[in-house]
């Protein structure tokens, strides 16, 4: 240990540590805390965890980030904001409203109990079901139709009507 006439305190170890502790830890800090790892982290919880934040939470990953949950996830906010492509796999359900700015492209089906609402390309493979109204600025395909280049069978078998017009 060095103490230092301010009050300061290092401590350097050499070679390895261990910290047992029988019963109850709890630290407090009144600044700042700092801490860095050259090599890997990991830390293990046997019981529950909690993080309470005051403030903001920012989390940078430089690499891939996987999250596995055995049980059902949650996640509460008053708005997403989802920055780049999502993939998907299974059914999206949800009990308000989709509103995309981008192209929707689902191998599943989607299903909203209010209204959908895109401002490009929906394509679909499956299923899509609105409680509401559907709305989008750009072309809507489902198993492999599209609205804006469809065509309907005339009466009595004459030809096709062509394509909707613009």
């Amino acid at each position: 240990f060095e103490i230092h006439p301010d009050g300061s305190q290092v401590q350097k170890i050499v070679n390895n540590n261990t910290q047992i502790i029988v019963k109850n830890n709890e630290i407090y800090i009144m600044g700042d805390e700092k801490k860095s790892t050259q090599g890997n982290l990991k830390l293990f919880i046997k019981g529950n965890a909690k993080l309470q934040v005051s403030g903001d939470v920012e989390l940078e990953v430089n690499g891939n980030m996987t999250m596995k949950v055995d049980g059902q996830f949650t996640a509460m906010a008053e708005k997403f904001n989802f920055v780049g492509p999502i993939n998907h796999v299974g059914d999206i359900n949800c009990t308000g409203n989709i509103i995309n700015q981008g192209n929707i492209s689902s191998a599943k089906n989607i299903q909203a109990e209010l209204d959908i609402v895109g401002h490009q390309n929906l394509i679909l493979a499956e299923n899509l079901t609105a409680g509401g109204t559907g709305t989008y600025g750009g072309d809507v395909t489902a198993a492999g139709v599209s609205v804006d280049q469809h065509v309907h069978t005339n009466g009595g078998g004459i030809g096709n009507s062509g394509p909707p017009a613009q």
